[in-house]
């Protein structure tokens, strides 16, 4: 199995986002909600676009965590699109936020764009369900921490109803939002290993076997490109870690 081994160096501790509330619908009021990536596309050849939406006009930065920022204005509706440097073409970790009443405020989480499949990015999320930034399959992502807590999360048709089980087992449901958005923390806690996952919208069907097994990083930040998924092992603030599956194609 080929893997590649990235280090990121950045300390995710003293890049934590602002607490910010997690209302990110569509009606929620523009001042109450951080920004948000909806998309993160290849624009050109070594460039590109994230894109999303914040407050009318606010300004927006996407900071790479070497410190690069790169901003954009959102447009009256509240729209913004940033195109950047893709870099050398590795994996790239990023601060989102906007400058609101004197203050920043970030999104709810960190965006990564897997340098292999940069239309695949996540937000990265703290003791909970990372969650796909644009197009996704019905089952996009896992989350697993170092207790077993396991979270999941894709994209189905709005207002589906997502039925998840782990090896045979009904873990429970989530209904899919009004961009298709599902995600779901399981009750109790699972064993590390390889596990059946099943999600199922009443519509389409998805199995993947995936081998959970947490990841202590020996860095901040530690991506592994396997055959069928981008895994991703990140230290937590204030310590503990936390293990993202990008699942693949």
């Amino acid at each position: 199995m080929h893997r590649r081994m990235v280090m990121v160096g950045l300390v995710l501790a003293g890049c934590a986002p602002d607490a910010a509330p997690t209302d990110v619908s569509s009606d929620a009021p523009a001042y109450t909600a951080p920004p948000v990536a909806d998309n993160v596309a290849v624009a050109a050849p070594g460039q590109l676009t994230v894109s999303g939406r914040a407050g009318p006009d606010e300004r927006v930065r996407v900071i790479q965590m070497d410190g690069t920022a790169h901003g954009g204005t959102a447009d009256a509706n509240g729209t913004f699109s940033i195109a950047m440097p893709a870099g050398s073409g590795g994996d790239l970790l990023f601060n989102l936020s906007v400058e609101r009443a004197g203050q920043s405020v970030s999104s709810d989480g960190w965006l990564f764009s897997p340098a292999n499949v940069p239309s695949r990015s996540v937000m990265l999320r703290i003791g909970g369900a990372s969650l796909p930034v644009g197009p996704a399959p019905l089952l996009a992502v896992v989350d697993m921490d170092a207790g077993g807590g396991v979270a999941l999360a894709g994209r189905s048709t709005p207002g589906d109803r997502v039925r998840v089980s782990l090896d045979g087992q009904d873990r429970g449901a989530d209904q899919a939002d009004e961009s298709g958005l599902w995600f779901t923390v399981l009750s109790s806690t699972v064993s590390a290993g390889p596990h059946q996952i099943t999600v199922n919208d009443g519509g389409d069907r998805v199995d993947r076997r995936v081998d959970l097994q947490p990841q202590r990083a020996s860095g901040p930040l530690e991506v592994a490109h396997l055959e069928d998924a981008v895994r991703i092992a990140w230290v937590l603030p204030g310590g503990g870690n936390q293990t993202t599956w990008i699942l693949l194609p």
